[in-house]
């Protein structure tokens, strides 16, 4: 959606790019500092996190 790859990712919020793998394949779960820091930097970059409004959860993107 994006068009980032996890090394990106991992150096526009902070996060290690291995914690960011390990969070991908399941065999982390993240702080929830960490969950912030990357929310806020897909926040930057145009996604809106929609809460469960009784159809479930979603985000979508904003045009830039």
């Amino acid at each position: 959606m994006l068009g980032m790859t996890q090394n990106d990712l991992a150096e526009a919020s902070s996060v290690s790019a291995r914690t960011i793998i390990e969070f991908e394949k399941g065999k982390r779960l993240p702080h929830n500092s960490t969950l912030r820091l990357l929310r806020l930097t897909f926040e930057e970059a145009g996604i809106t996190f929609i809460n469960d409004d009784g159809q479930g959860q979603g985000l979508i993107l904003k045009k830039k």
